[in-house]
């Protein structure tokens, strides 16, 4: 009978429960040989992607575009009538989860958009995810909390939500990179709203490389607030302090400089009139198109301070561009 080889992209991201599943659709290579080779069909999920026989004996069956469950099967025969048959089943799930919601359990009392109780309360929170399922809910904020079933007990103060999926466990092989931006404190606090607090995203990095992804950090949008100098130091001194030695050995760096818009700054101005004002009109200059860009004095002076100050801190790291 014909040979079959399954020669590569047969190796999952995940396997749980007995199900393989990949992150992104898969390319399946076969090496399939005979001297008396007659035919080769191969479907996918039913439909026939091969039908003819190749020269050289290999095949590329791409399942890109299918989401969930796929089926390869694969039927090679001969002239004298021996057959081989092959079957690769697997599951595709690059969908996030969707539909985060909670039921608190204790009435409330709203307040300038602040709940109020008389007992603490508890919130269950439950979401959808369409593949590999629900990893865990993170609670953060004024605490820092995660759950498999989604129930959460309160108390004073704010809190963001989380549902998170097993990204940390695919056998990524380390051609996806990891890029997230980071920014100072003051600036997550007054103009990221409902982001991640810079302690989570550092965590989350080095949880990332731990499961040996490649790392890229963007500083990200630079603001020049008045006292930007003070409050960027501060943070590439956190970011030295608190990245792990592995996340400071491998990660490059991308610095770059905010730029903004004449609807967004419109926008910003009318729904958030207590955030910082991030249009300045001393500093910036348009650039074509409705968008604002930091004039030339500045950005050179804001190259000079994050090559200097990096240089001193992540001597041994690359930055890819400052722009």
């Amino acid at each position: 009978a014909p040979a079959l080889e399954r020669v590569s992209g047969f190796t999952p991201d995940l396997e749980k429960e007995g199900v393989s599943w990949y992150a992104k659709s898969p390319i399946l290579n076969y090496k399939i040989t005979d001297d008396n080779i007659k035919s080769v069909s191969i479907l996918v999920n039913g439909e026939e992607q091969v039908s003819q026989v190749s020269a050289t004996g290999d095949y590329s069956i791409d399942t890109s575009g299918i989401e969930g469950t796929v089926i390869v099967q694969v039927v090679a025969k001969d002239r004298i009538g021996n057959v081989t048959r092959d079957s690769f089943t697997f599951n595709v799930d690059t969908i996030a989860p969707s539909n985060l919601s909670g039921i608190i359990d204790k009435s409330y009392t709203l307040k300038s958009g602040m709940a109020f109780f008389k007992e603490i309360p508890s919130v269950i929170l439950s979401a959808e995810d369409t593949g590999i399922g629900i990893r865990e809910f993170r609670l953060s904020g004024d605490r820092e909390e995660t759950s498999i079933s989604g129930n959460f007990t309160l108390g004073n103060g704010s809190y963001f939500v989380e549902v998170v999926d097993d990204l940390l466990n695919l056998n990524h092989n380390q051609k996806v990179i990891i890029r997230m931006s980071v920014n100072p404190e003051e600036i997550i606090n007054k103009v990221e709203f409902g982001t991640s607090r810079l302690k989570e995203r550092v965590q989350a990095i080095n949880k990332l490389a731990d499961a040996e992804y490649p790392i890229g950090i963007l500083i990200a949008p630079v603001i020049f607030v008045d006292n930007w100098k003070i409050l960027y130091l501060e943070l590439i001194k956190y970011l030295s302090e608190n990245l792990s030695e592995k996340v400071k050995n491998k990660a490059f760096f991308e610095i770059i400089f905010m730029t903004y818009s004449y609807v967004h700054n419109a926008i910003n101005t009318e729904a958030f009139p207590n955030a910082i004002k991030l249009f300045d009109k001393e500093l910036m200059t348009g650039r074509g198109k409705g968008k604002y860009m930091y004039k030339d004095f500045i950005r050179k002076e804001g190259e000079i301070f994050f090559r200097d100050n990096m240089n001193k801190y992540f001597k041994n790291n690359k930055i890819m561009y400052i722009v």
